[in-house]
């Protein structure tokens, strides 16, 4: 007897004499997602859209156990994730959600199956957010009249709030090991086992700039690195005139908990 699929699923494959990418399986078909071996999160956010292309939720009310979660996934990510400012971490999320729960229903939503989930994780703090969102998905679909009864997803404990903050002279630190970081090349590229040795060409003196900028402003990476001199639309940006760092993006209708401050 045939087993069940799984449904799309992410498949590292490795190329002879260049780095592994990313692949999408779905079945008999691979497709590449363009993304190296490091960039999972990239990959995550092509297997999440390809699951809101392939699969046609159905909008309709149902009972709980006839209601798939790809549907309710597909519909947030069709909703609600576009109105989001942070995007990309949200479709990988959602990719995650989609692949561990594919073959189940609203009904399977339960305190077994999350603690599951949470146990599939690396962390509590990763998974009690994937939930998060999960919640958030099951409260759209049930706000758009799909389904009645309330589910509830249980989360896990809430980390601990940070206590200690790293200080002046760990920040210094910081942007120093950045700012002296150097290259490091193999002196052969025959020689695919020798050392690699430092060159000349300083890699870290952006990080450097981006470390101190952060600190001075307590922005988020995000905020700094995408900043620009003039105003643009999705990205923060510096008033040289003004000596004003704008962190809310002019087409951002929501702040941050950091852009309000």
């Amino acid at each position: 007897m045939p087993r069940p699929s799984k449904g799309p699923q992410l498949y590292l494959r490795a190329r002879a004499g260049a780095e592994a990418v990313w692949y999408i399986r779905d079945g008999k078909k691979l497709i590449s997602t363009g993304c190296a071996a490091r960039d999972h999160p990239g990959a995550e956010r092509e297997l999440a859209s390809y699951l809101g292309k392939k699969h046609t939720p159905t909008r309709g009310e149902r009972r709980l156990c006839d209601i798939p979660l790809e549907d309710v996934i597909s519909i947030y990510v069709r909703d609600v994730i576009p109105k989001q400012s942070n995007q990309k971490a949200a479709l990988g999320r959602a990719a995650r959600l989609g692949v561990w729960w594919a073959g189940k229903t609203l009904a399977d939503v339960n305190g077994f199956n999350c603690r599951a989930y949470a146990d599939s994780r690396p962390s509590d703090g990763g998974a009690r957010r994937d939930l998060q969102d999960l919640a958030a998905a099951i409260t759209h679909h049930h706000s758009e009249g799909y389904h009645r009864e309330k589910v509830k997803v249980p989360l896990p404990l809430a980390g601990k709030r940070r206590e200690r903050w790293l200080t002046r002279s760990e920040i210094a630190s910081l942007v120093w090991a950045a700012w002296t970081m150097r290259e490091q090349m193999r002196r052969s590229h025959s020689d695919k086992m020798a050392d690699r040795l430092p060159t000349r060409k300083r890699t870290g003196k952006h990080i450097a700039r981006a470390i101190i900028m952060a600190y001075y402003t307590a922005s988020r990476t995000g905020d700094v690195l995408n900043a620009s001199f003039h105003a643009a639309a999705g990205r923060s940006y510096i008033d040289l005139d003004s000596a004003l760092f704008f962190r809310l993006p002019p087409t951002r209708s929501r702040p941050t908990r950091d852009s309000r401050r």
